[in-house]
């Protein structure tokens, strides 16, 4: 692979030497997801294609008939990261059709597994296509669900990322005092969690 930065590229030569030596399909699969999450900000064409691997070595092992409950679980995991992970790739090369195509078929495998939060990502990612296509009623609704879930996790981290989406979108309808409202709920969530990224976002917005 071309040179990374330094403790990049360790961590993919050590996801490489995984791919190459391991026995276990479980482990190749994950793997390979994994190199293609950290060579992605550098090398954005090289994840499709590792992707597509695991993808592939998933949906083989899921067709044998003596799988146990945590294998199945293990391999649908990684098979839906993969996917939600070309979704991104589409995203970045302006294809919102296909991202929303591939985040969909990410999210019907995550309905199907006990995975919250990834089923919260995932749904907060239809969201936000639908938002940037115009579809601001399905927009809302995958947005709420995301939060839902988050709420029901712990997950404030999350919960303000939510927010702050919500707020976006009815701004962007011109709702602008339930855009504040959701943007004040942020700032609160951040006295606690005191991401300055985060509440600088949310006080830009209110500004």
């Amino acid at each position: 692979f071309a040179q990374l930065p330094a403790e990049q590229q360790r961590i993919v030569d050590s996801l490489y030497h995984e791919v190459k030596t391991s026995k276990y399909d479980t482990t190749i699969a994950a793997s390979l997801i994994s190199m293609s999450e950290a060579m992605y900000v550098h090398y954005v064409d090289t994840l499709i294609p590792l992707c597509n691997r695991a993808i592939e070595i998933c949906e083989r092992n899921l067709k044998k008939k003596n799988l146990t409950k945590r294998e199945i679980h293990s391999f649908k995991l990684t098979q839906a990261g993969a996917i939600n992970n070309i979704g991104y790739v589409y995203g970045n090369y302006g294809d919102l059709n296909k991202e929303l195509e591939y985040f969909e078929k990410s999210l019907e495998i995550r309905e199907g597994l006990d995975d919250k939060k990834g089923l919260a990502s995932t749904l907060n990612n239809v969201g936000y296509v639908h938002k940037i296509l115009g579809n601001y009623k399905k927009a809302i609704e995958y947005y709420d669900r995301s939060l839902k879930i988050k709420v029901e996790i712990g997950d404030k981290k999350g919960v303000s990322s939510s927010y702050l989406n919500i707020g976006s979108l009815y701004e962007s309808q011109g709702e602008i005092d339930k855009a504040l409202e959701y943007y004040q709920k942020v700032l609160i969530i951040q006295e606690d969690l005191n991401d300055l990224q985060i509440k600088a976002i949310a006080l830009n917005n209110i500004a």
